[in-house]
């Protein structure tokens, strides 16, 4: 095997699952060497994004139980037959999971998870890879409050200037943001615009969110620079006069920005920024006339499929139903018979680290019980 360059093994292990990849270490010294390379990380990770192949998580409502479930890239279209969900789909054992615990997800960002976490009479922010089942609970800021049911907006994100994911939070007009590679809060602008509580969309390497103007006299969206981490203003498409819209989301499709909007009890429209940053590149790209679309008070595009078809999120009723802009037809999913669908975001597997030494399955310094992940890795020893 010395014969053959690392440059061939680099290649080649960094298209492995991430499982395959921890079983690969224990082969040879070479091989463990290459695997433990940061950069072999960052490959590994660009890799994966260019299968474009991610896994989608749903958190919602299983009867009175809060779950995350995971279903794969290939059989998302099992969402749209008579199959069961729960054939394809795998409920996650995330970080402190029992059945007293409440969990929010807040956001995906490579191969990253982040979660809000209520345990017992406490309540934080949470750090999770589910491939490594890595996960490191986020230390509380100086000027966190108490309760961190009173935050209005959390974002997470990756800061590609920087190489940083950095997490942020919103309590009142006070903003603040979490750096993993310092594992430290700092504040930044106070903000006087109000949001929707989501975890905002990145596109162009910015987070984007759909917000109120300061004198709440209009609708706008912002977004935030995560290098430079200032907030800038961006104009919603102009809309006739003599039909009032009311946009609900941002979202993205196909690369591009794109908000929902909709003319009440009329019909919802999909706009997409072609151009990012210019204000005149808002194109309308589909109009659905559909009554359970077009009255939804907060519809979510959810994923696009190569087909053309996309899966919205009904905020109504908790369901997912796709729409094939092709025939301009509306169908329902199973999802709706299993789950009260809530939060949703994509995901792809990755060896990103957190640097943080625990563990699911494994205890650091204690008898503590650790939850561990039913469907990865049993030990990453």
């Amino acid at each position: 095997m010395s014969s053959v360059p690392d440059e061939i093994y680099l290649e080649v292990l960094s298209r492995l699952p991430v499982r395959s990849t921890y079983v690969c270490k224990c082969v040879c010294k070479t091989w463990f060497s290459i695997i433990s390379n940061p950069n072999f990380v960052k490959k590994h990770l660009n890799h994966s994004l260019q299968r474009n192949k991610p896994t989608l998580m749903l958190k919602g409502m299983d009867g009175v139980k809060e779950v995350i479930y995971s279903i794969g890239h290939d059989s998302l279209k099992s969402l749209l037959s008579r199959d069961k969900f729960l054939d394809y789909a795998v409920e996650m054992d995330y970080p402190f999971n029992s059945p007293e615990c409440l969990v929010d997800l807040l956001g995906c960002c490579h191969g990253l998870v982040c979660l809000w976490l209520e345990v017992g009479d406490g309540t934080f922010l949470c750090l999770w890879n589910p491939a490594t089942k890595e996960y490191k609970q986020v230390p509380k800021s100086p000027d966190d409050h108490d309760d961190m049911n009173q935050m209005s907006m959390v974002a997470f994100g990756y800061d590609s200037k920087n190489d940083d994911y950095k997490l942020l939070t919103r309590f009142d007009n006070l903003v603040q943001v979490y750096s993993l590679g310092l594992n430290s809060w700092k504040r930044i602008e106070n903000v006087e615009f109000r949001s929707f509580r989501d975890a905002g969309v990145l596109v162009n390497g910015d987070l984007h969110w759909l917000a109120e103007s300061k004198d709440s006299s209009r609708q706008i969206v912002v977004s935030l620079d995560m290098s430079e981490e200032i907030f800038k203003e961006m104009q919603l498409p102009k809309t006739s006069v003599s039909r009032p819209h009311r946009f609900m989301t941002v979202g993205a499709l196909e690369g591009c920005l794109c908000v929902l909007g909709s003319v009440i009890c009329l019909q919802a429209e999909v706009w997409v920024m072609q151009d990012y940053g210019v204000h005149e590149s808002w194109t309308k790209r589909y109009v659905i006339n559909h009554e359970s679309v077009a009255n939804d008070y907060l519809l979510r595009l959810v994923w696009s499929f190569k087909s053309g078809e996309i899966l919205f999120g009904i905020s109504s009723n908790g369901s997912l139903i796709s729409y094939d802009p092709n025939y301009r037809r509306l169908r329902s999913t199973n999802l709706l018979r299993v789950t009260h669908l809530q939060k949703e975001g994509s995901y792809c597997e990755s060896l990103i680290s957190l640097n943080s030494n625990t563990y699911q399955g494994r205890t650091r310094g204690t008898n503590r019980s650790v939850p561990r992940h039913r469907g990865g890795l049993d030990s990453l020893d």
